[in-house]
């Protein structure tokens, strides 16, 4: 609605003592003057309604490595919402919330330039919003480009779990999971080292092996395993195979 982008604008905002009434902010001054101008999203028909029993979609898209500190503002969110007795929106807007998670702000200063943070919501929220978001740092292993999928994986891997144990909570074969972490080996994000624990003459020996591969066998895994006895699985070779294309 017209009232909610207003609200998101930080134009007005609803006084949560007086019952949830609408009251103008600073921001809305220079509109009023005729110094600024506003521009609203127009509404369609289709957007303003929505089927019987069914949720409408949030268009916000969150990259899995995100996802921990997206709920943690939509939780933060929820508990202040029902503590001031106002919709969760009037706290914050969904995408007030995912510039959060993108810029990371670290200063009540950096959150001012955040859309939909004005003076007297960063007075009344910014603080709370502030700590939760310093309680995830982004660490430099997950500032890539790989795909969603070997993000959830890789999350998982920072957390200090085996990989049959991600394995069992992604409801995915470790074969998957090897395939996961081989793609971020090859990409330099991790070392064989971090994802394999093998003795290096083993290493070099499975490296040497596939050195010696010529024609058609050349950069396939199966004659490396037959090679080998069968003693390392495919994952293992996978990875192993990946490290070499890192360097």
């Amino acid at each position: 609605t017209i009232f909610r982008q207003l609200i998101a604008l930080g134009i007005i905002d609803i006084d949560a003592e007086r019952h949830g009434a609408l009251r103008l902010t600073q921001k809305s001054r220079a509109i009023l003057k005729g110094d600024q101008k506003l521009f609203l999203r127009k509404l369609s028909v289709a957007s303003t309604t929505t089927a019987p029993n069914k949720k409408p979609k949030s268009d916000v898209k969150i990259k899995p490595q995100d996802e921990p500190l997206w709920q943690a503002l939509r939780d933060i969110r929820h508990k202040l919402a029902e503590e001031h007795g106002v919709p969760a929106f009037v706290v914050f807007h969904d995408s007030t919330l995912r510039d959060m998670v993108k810029y990371r702000p670290q200063t009540l200063e950096q959150m001012l330039t955040i859309s939909g943070i004005g003076e007297q919501k960063l007075q009344r929220f910014g603080q709370k919003f502030l700590e939760i978001i310093k309680q995830f740092p982004v660490t430099a292993l997950l500032q890539n480009n790989l795909s969603d999928t070997i993000n959830r994986t890789l999350i998982l891997f920072e957390q200090g779990l085996s990989i049959d144990e991600i394995a069992l909570e992604r409801e995915l074969k470790t074969t998957s999971i090897y395939s996961h972490l081989a793609d971020t080996i090859a990409a330099g994000y991790l070392q064989i080292d971090e994802v394999i624990k093998l003795p290096a003459v083993e290493y070099q020996t499975i490296i040497q092996t596939m050195e010696t591969l010529e024609g058609e066998q050349q950069g396939k895994l199966k004659p490396v395993f037959d090679a080998l006895d069968e003693k390392y699985d495919y994952g293992i070779l996978q990875c192993v195979k990946a490290s070499i294309a890192a360097l």
